[in-house]
């Protein structure tokens, strides 16, 4: 009985990564770091590429609604440091939406690594954080006032 148990699970751990695996060769490699272990897919569509994979440390996040521009001078950034001083490091994905004369529209994700339990084993999880808008942040902060011209 033991035998067939060690049997069956040993084959569905196969087979999970076996689908991982595929799932991810059906899209295009556009961006990794080695530093953080992560890995970009991605497919092309309309002269986007759209629907993300994430491979992050051995899983796979799913954004299907991500874009980013084709121009390879363009490719998405992964960024893996420490930018809120707490002693661990962020997974910062770095997406260009367009771009054209004077104007680079560009979108930041940024994901904390939280330790979750999966089963009995600790894992490291992104878990995706809120960014602020720039331009709100510009309108809460600045504060301007219009003057009359005045002659002296």
């Amino acid at each position: 009985m033991k035998k067939v148990l060690m049997l069956i699970i040993a084959i569905s751990l196969f087979t999970v990564l076996t689908n991982t695996k595929a799932m991810i060769n059906e899209y295009d490699e556009i961006a990794k770091s080695d530093k953080a272990d992560v890995t970009l897919y991605t497919k092309k569509m309309n002269g986007v590429y759209t629907d993300f994979k994430i491979y992050f440390q051995g899983g796979v996040l799913t954004r299907p609604y991500w874009m980013n521009t084709t121009s390879p001078t363009w490719s998405p950034q992964i960024i893996y440091e420490d930018i809120n001083k707490d002693g661990k490091n962020e997974l910062i994905i770095i997406l260009t939406k367009g771009t054209g004369i004077g104007i680079l529209e560009r979108e930041v994700h940024v994901f904390h690594i939280q330790n979750k339990r999966i089963g009995k084993e600790l894992v490291e999880v992104p878990v995706e954080v809120l960014v602020d808008d720039p331009i709100a942040i510009v309108l809460k902060n600045v504060k301007t006032e219009l003057l009359p011209n005045k002659e002296i």
